[in-house]
């Protein structure tokens, strides 16, 4: 009867652990199944990712490139306007000094004029004072 129990037991534990051995290895293939899916998916993704940061990157080179393009071609419009400003008041400042090189030439000669005038009269006064005092 012991032996015939032994047995029995023996075999519905070797049952019940083959039957759970099983099991385990059904759970694990299906959580294996589960990684190896994640895995083929992140990397098909990391591979779309990859393809979706190059396009990014071209568009992004791009248009930054066009942004400093159009930034220089400003930049030098705005030189143009500067030195274009600059020559033209150097060019007025020259005309002017010309012309006041000119005004004061005249006044120059007109106030040199007026004082020889004034000198010539006064002498002329101060002889004819003296012709006077001679005289007496």
């Amino acid at each position: 009867v012991m032996k015939i129990q032994r047995v029995y037991r023996g075999n519905t534990v070797r049952k019940a652990y083959t039957n759970e051995m099983r099991n385990i290895i059904a759970v694990q293939g299906l959580q294996r199944r589960k990684i190896a899916r994640r895995e083929f998916m992140n990397k098909k993704l990391s591979n779309q990712n990859a393809k979706v940061m190059k396009i990014q990157r071209v568009y992004r080179g791009n248009t930054a490139r066009k942004a400093y393009k159009n930034e220089v071609c400003n930049i030098i419009a705005i030189q143009g306007l500067q030195r274009r400003k600059i020559a033209r008041r150097e060019f007025m400042n020259k005309k002017l000094s010309n012309q006041n090189a000119k005004v004061m030439k005249i006044q120059r000669v007109y106030r040199g004029n007026t004082v020889r005038k004034a000198y010539t009269n006064e002498m002329r006064n101060i002889i004819a004072v003296q012709g006077l005092q001679r005289r007496k």
